[in-house]
């Protein structure tokens, strides 16, 4: 596709997780709760269902009003204006595969979740591959998309169907059925904020920039979310945050976290090195060279860093989300829009590329102290201290040290990616045993 091609393609995309907040109305968290804590199994397909309807009607409003706003902002994004349909067809898929997503959730039924994930993000880069060998356009590349995304959301629900099918639905009140969408309202605008704020930082960099500089940001946000794939697996603590705060199971609650933010920094850490040692390589995957761009690195680096801090504090928002303080994960979620929004108009027209990726990872920074200091104040929860130090400051001397060996010792691009990618790992894997035997055991048993 081209840099400037996938900058396209990534805000088409972005267009589609924008408008899907709206159908989704927070119900892809709350129904995690809902399912998480309900009493029955006809209790958990009532809110299943419920979910489905509401955001169903909404679908259906929303396409009606599509209709003459999109042009406008095909226009504005420089997008193609027949894209109409395709997008629309995408947001429905994506709406559905997500409230699935967030029900198998609920179950703690994750690895099936994230395995049908990952399967479809695999289906998705043999299309592309394919489809960029024979030379198709923009147009074909979302087709594929859609397609595997059918795929994936039929998956799941039939999945949801065959174990649900013999199981009588338990109607509550409407007093509960009014009580969750109350408590959806909250969910909706932190997740849409959420949403709208990264991809909003996508639609300034464009107003300023380019596609092309968009497509760039988009590399760097792929292998920063990269790094964001060590806390998935954390996901499955959001039901039994829920569980264990309606049981008032406090100190469980402390414990899970601390062990998880030590956890995710033992295993982020040497992935942000990795990165950092093997940029250039990795850049060529996309046909970019630091030699002719050399701020890549530093905007790839600032990139991570936003990311790394996000992970190791830990999911201190799900916490306040998944707890009466709904609420104040709002607010939290719109300082963190309002930041964006300035920190983007302030710094990218004065630094270009390198001040959109300190705008996203620094309004991250800001939100994520704020979503700590919020958890110890409500919850007495404080699990950062000396072991998460050690390890982020052990991946200075080793980060120095490979760097060092790349000027002194060559090797072609794949073995450079080989033999540091192990190297890394297993320096830090000796590390972490030393530091933290009892820990580490657990983690491989996980």
């Amino acid at each position: 596709m081209g840099i400037d091609g996938y900058g396209s393609f990534s805000l088409i995309l972005s267009v589609a997780n924008v408008i899907s907040i709206f159908p989704l109305l927070g119900m892809d968290s709350g129904l995690i709760r809902e399912v998480a804590s309900a009493s029955s199994l006809g209790v958990r397909k009532w809110y299943a269902l419920v979910s489905f309807l509401c955001s169903f009607a909404l679908l259906i409003f929303l396409g009606i009003l599509m209709l003459p706003i999109f042009p406008y902002i095909a226009k504005v994004l420089s997008l193609p204006a027949d894209m109409l349909l395709l997008l629309m067809s995408y947001l429905v898929l994506l709406v559905f595969n997500t409230l699935a997503g967030a029900f198998l959730q609920g179950e703690q039924r994750n690895v099936f979740n994230d395995g049908t994930l990952v399967l479809t993000l695999i289906g998705k880069l043999f299309c592309i591959y394919w489809l960029g060998i024979i030379g198709a356009g923009l147009q074909d590349v979302l087709f594929a998309y859609i397609f595997l995304e059918f795929i994936c959301t039929v998956g799941r629900w039939s999945n949801i169907v065959f174990r649900y099918r013999h199981m009588n639905i338990e109607r509550q009140p409407l007093v509960d059925v009014k009580r969750y969408l109350l408590y959806c309202i909250p969910l909706f605008f932190v997740s849409s904020i959420g949403i709208v704020q990264c991809s909003l930082h996508r639609f300034v960099t464009a107003f300023f920039m380019d596609n092309y500089n968009v497509g760039i940001l988009r590399v760097c946000e792929n292998f920063s979310a990269g790094l964001a794939l060590f806390v998935a697996p954390f996901v499955t603590t959001w039901p039994l945050m829920a569980a264990y705060y309606k049981e008032a199971r406090l100190d469980d609650i402390r414990k899970m976290f601390e062990e998880s933010s030590v956890i995710i920094t033992m295993l982020i850490m040497p992935a942000l090195t990795f990165i950092l040692v093997c940029a250039p390589e990795l850049f060529q995957l996309f046909h970019l060279s630091v030699l002719d761009n050399p701020t890549l690195i530093t905007v790839l680096f600032i990139f991570c860093l936003g990311t790394v801090y996000d992970a190791i504090i830990g999911p201190a928002g799900a916490l306040l989300k998944m707890t009466e303080y709904s609420r104040v994960a709002f607010y939290n979620s719109a300082i963190l829009l309002v930041l964006t929004i300035i920190f983007s108009y302030v710094l990218i027209p004065m630094f270009g590329l390198i001040g959109a990726a300190s705008a996203l990872s620094l309004s991250h920074f800001v939100i994520n102290t704020m979503n700590a200091y919020q958890n110890y104040r409500f919850f007495k929860l404080m699990p950062y201290g000396r072991r998460q130090i050690e390890l982020i400051l052990f991946a200075v001397p080793v980060a120095g040290m490979l760097l060092y060996l790349r000027e002194k010792v060559i090797f072609t691009p794949f073995l450079n990616i080989i033999i540091y990618g192990i190297s890394i790992y297993f320096i830090f894997m000796i590390w972490a045993y030393i530091r933290n035997p009892v820990l580490f055991k657990k983690t491989i048993k996980r």
